[in-house]
């Protein structure tokens, strides 16, 4: 089956308006058989032609539409995934892992923002990693002062005693 999604977008687009080009000279022309037929006078031909026409005319109206729907969709799909995975992240959510299937231009962002996503996991976990560190120092020169400030209160208190004494 033919997957859209590896195909670059504007290779999709141009090919997409190519048929539609294509199908409005097929109408064309249908049409201008018809008119050549009717100004040739030939009545028989003009009723053969004109359901041709008609059918010609409709099919290519039912195939540009149903073209256009599948292009549309083929972009439209994806870049909402992209939006609502952008937005976990956002959240908060770095677990999120972003796929990126196909070849086109969609394909590419979705890898740059796994990437940019696996990236954040780490620097988080490095600024994590320097927090708990500096926490624990922190408790180091707590603990530390603590001592030092009983040891200067039991100092003072023998200080005293030793003045009452005297």
């Amino acid at each position: 089956m033919l997957k859209l999604s590896n195909y670059r977008l504007t290779t999709r687009i141009v090919a997409g308006f190519a048929v539609m080009i294509a199908l409005v000279l097929l109408t064309g022309g249908a049409a201008v058989w018809a008119i050549m037929a009717a100004l040739a006078g030939e009545r028989d031909t003009v009723r053969a032609l004109l359901p041709v026409v008609t059918t010609v005319s409709v099919a290519s109206v039912a195939a540009g539409m149903l073209l256009g729907w599948g292009i549309r969709r083929s972009i439209r799909v994806p870049v909402e995934n992209v939006v609502a995975t952008v937005g976990r992240i956002a959240g908060g959510d770095l677990s999120t892992k972003i796929e990126s299937p196909g070849r086109d231009e969609i394909a590419w962002l979705n890898y740059e923002l796994n990437q940019m996503r696996k990236k954040l996991q780490s620097t988080i976990a490095e600024v994590r990693l320097s927090a708990e560190t500096v926490a624990q120092a922190s408790c180091e020169i707590a603990a530390g002062n603590n001592d030092l400030s009983t040891r200067t209160e039991q100092q003072e208190i023998g200080r005293a005693s030793c003045r009452e004494r005297v």
